[in-house]
């Protein structure tokens, strides 16, 4: 128990992108077909009571993931100590959960918009629970990536066969929700059997757990500022406008948040290693590990931006058909603010959070939130889901400028100026492909495999020949690895 290892942080990163994107592969492939069998409104509905629960979730997780990933690395191989660590920051998260749930019973009962929405919102709230049980993040503290990335994927596959076979009309919404909590509902019950080989986890309420308090309450505040400012905008589409405008928007957000998931692997992995680089103020290796961060990040999603934005239509069009076509609008715009979105996370997460300067990020999330809830107040009734994307834009641009301000000090990137020229060489590829394919008279289809596979070959192609390091790395990763197996 409590073993220490060190895999590769390129490989880390591989696994936890897989499992992150299994993770909103699964909605992808069902959305072509749900969005078609339940309709915008029924799509819209169930959006806006997801945008609803995903506050309680919030309020229960209450920073503790964050807080135990930040702290947790330097003591992992001493099995009594995680094991005490372990239990007070659960013990502190079972107690906000139940606090949650408490508040949500409340406001169902005194809020009349939530009447036609409470049993969505019910069956939605089972993951509240079940994520303070699931303890993901101590997977997260010893690296085991691959286990959770095939635990992920085995549900997703059962619940992919439930979903085809379940649910077949617009009357099968609740079956859809119960479909949709199952599956992390039965990944977060194994994570409570195989914690075990790690550290014991119980209850403990003691003295001890006020250390712990101020910073997750600190992390907590952060994060309660990048819900309103990422989730705020459904949520006010709801109650300003109608089940027919969230459904639209809820698309475009569809896409957006696959890339941001997978974003977010691609940036997770890095924390526990450079936390544990601070902690022992091995300078050198903090610089590696943020610059191999940063680089790689942007290699990789910012092309992957790009491409999205180019074949906006055709994504809508493969995701939901022609009768969400006015998504289009709003998935250029949030294409944008997923850069921005990349950036700030990058800066504060990486590297403003290890380096334990949390009340930075949490004056650029709140000066974000603010900003975000007083556009869409004013822009929504005006432009409705075009508003809303373009607010998180704005939100996504203000936090970036604010976390790279205070934390560009604290570190010496290599190679960033160089490895960012070099992608921008490759995206403007990825673009004159676009438009090139466009003069000829081709079906959606073919013209997307087309763009696809050609922007890929390209893109990959440039940033070899201009030597990207990163790049060049990864293919060197995966060669040794073949020929190895």
């Amino acid at each position: 128990m409590g073993r220490r290892t060190n895999p590769s942080l390129k490989v880390n990163m591989v696994l936890n992108i897989i499992k992150s994107v299994m993770g909103v592969l699964f909605p992808l492939i069902t959305f072509p077909y749900i969005t078609r069998v339940l309709g915008v409104e029924n799509i819209g509905r169930f959006t806006f009571a997801q945008s609803v629960v995903s506050y309680f979730v919030l309020l229960a997780g209450l920073g503790v993931s964050t807080y135990a990933i930040r702290e947790a690395p330097v003591i992992r191989d001493d099995q009594e100590k995680m094991s005490r660590f372990s239990s007070e920051v659960f013990s502190i998260n079972l107690v906000a959960t139940v606090f949650s749930y408490l508040l949500m019973l409340v406001l169902l009962v005194i809020v009349p918009k939530f009447n036609d929405y409470s049993i969505l919102i019910l069956i939605l709230s089972l993951q509240i629970i079940f994520k303070t049980i699931g303890l993901e993040w101590i997977f997260s503290v010893y690296e085991d990536f691959l286990f959770t990335t095939v635990r992920n994927i085995l549900f997703q596959v059962i619940s992919l066969a439930v979903l085809f076979l379940f649910v077949r009309q617009p009357g099968d919404l609740y079956l859809y929700t119960a479909i949709v909590v199952l599956t992390s509902a039965g990944a977060e019950i194994v994570n409570c059997v195989y914690v075990r080989r790690y550290c014991h986890i119980s209850f403990k309420w003691h003295q001890n757990l006020k250390k712990h308090m101020r910073p997750i309450l600190t992390l907590f505040a952060m994060a309660a500022a990048v819900m309103i400012y990422v989730s705020i905008d459904i949520t006010m589409l709801g109650f300003l406008c109608d089940d027919f405008t969230v459904g639209i928007y809820s698309v475009s957000v569809k896409v957006y948040t696959v890339l941001k998931t997978v974003a977010s692997a691609a940036l997770i992995v890095f924390i526990p290693r450079i936390s544990l680089h601070i902690e022992r103020r091995q300078t050198e290796q903090v610089n590696a590990v943020a610059s191999e961060a940063h680089n790689t990040m942007v290699t990789i999603l910012l092309p992957v931006a790009v491409g999205v934005f180019v074949l906006r239509e055709e994504a809508i069009a493969f995701l939901a058909g022609a009768e969400y076509s006015e998504a289009v609008m709003s998935l250029a715009i949030l294409c944008g603010s997923l850069v921005f979105c990349l950036l700030a996370g990058y800066w504060s997460q990486v590297i403003l959070i290890p380096f334990r300067e949390e009340k930075s990020v949490l004056i650029a999330t709140i000066i974000s939130a603010i900003a975000n809830l007083v556009l869409n107040l004013l822009l929504i009734p005006l432009w409705q889901e075009k508003a809303a994307a373009l607010t998180t834009l704005l939100s996504e641009m203000i936090a970036f400028i604010y976390c790279y301000t205070c934390a560009k000090d604290k570190i010496q990137l290599n190679q960033a100026k160089e490895t960012l020229l070099k992608v921008i060489i490759g995206c403007s590829a990825i673009v004159v492909i676009d438009y090139l394919v466009s003069l000829l008279s081709l079906s959606m289809i073919l013209r997307t495999i087309i763009v696809i596979s050609c922007s890929m070959i390209t893109y990959f192609g440039i940033e070899v020949i201009l030597k990207n390091d990163a790049v060049i790395s990864i293919c060197k990763s995966v060669y040794a690895r073949i020929r190895k197996r």
